[in-house]
């Protein structure tokens, strides 16, 4: 049921009783785990409350310090109320309430992360405890979840929405700044610069090349070789 325990006795006294130490829950301690990823706790104050021990805004009271100290003990978990019910004719009101303290703290960025009612229930299923919703009998309590589904998921839509802007942003400041970065005069002058051009440079007639020796003429003084053969063989490479 989410009840405090001794590991928390600061927050004992949001139990709904002392009957809870019985129990062996200890919300905090429970959930203390790496291995747990979020946390649970019920809300029946019809049920832990019997009579005329705590009237209406008793209820009231408690059902708004009970989810508050369940959110802000320090679990740094997301928190889901995984199940709340409601007998009676004020049972829309109640849900409402619920709801809306659920859902604030979680816009406000706490660790509210979602209410799911006890129960809906086909209407061939029995009324065994008294909290079962039938639709579309009960069309206004059914109105009250489906408001805060609409909101939830209005939410969600908005998010994905602003992630995309965001990330369309973030795209944007990316390549301006690469642009601006490819655009610096140092990459252009030494790193992106062509290199220019490899030309042939003319040697002056009868130049001998360094990396070669010279061109030696035939001993019998061949005719045949005349002397633009002998520059044109002096400028091979």
């Amino acid at each position: 049921e989410g009840f405090f325990g001794p590991s928390t006795p600061s927050l004992l006294k949001f139990n709904p009783g002392e009957w809870t130490a019985s129990h062996g829950v200890d919300f905090v301690q429970n959930h203390n785990l790496s291995t747990i990823d979020f946390g649970v706790f019920h809300l029946y104050p019809d049920n832990w409350f019997e009579g005329d021990a705590c009237d209406s805004e008793c209820r009231e009271t408690f059902t708004r310090d009970y989810i508050h100290a369940h959110l802000n003990t320090g679990l740094r978990k997301p928190i889901l109320l995984e199940e709340v019910g409601k007998k009676g004719e004020d049972r829309d009101a109640f849900l409402l309430n619920v709801y809306e303290m659920m859902h604030r703290n979680h816009i406000e960025g706490g660790y509210g992360a979602g209410t799911v009612v006890w129960q809906l229930s086909p209407s061939n299923f029995s009324d065994v405890d008294s909290f079962s919703i039938y639709l579309p009998e009960h069309q206004s309590t059914g109105n009250v979840i489906k408001s805060f589904g609409v909101k939830v998921a209005t939410r969600m839509a908005s998010a994905v929405s602003t992630g995309k802007r965001i990330v369309g942003w973030a795209w944007d400041i990316v390549r301006s700044r690469w642009r601006r970065f490819m655009g610096n005069r140092f990459w252009n002058k030494h790193v992106f610069q062509a290199p220019p051009p490899v030309t042939a440079q003319s040697e002056p007639a009868g130049a001998v090349s360094a990396n070669r020796p010279p061109l030696e003429r035939n001993a019998t003084n061949d005719s045949s070789l005349s002397e633009p053969a002998i520059e044109t063989e002096l400028l091979m490479p």
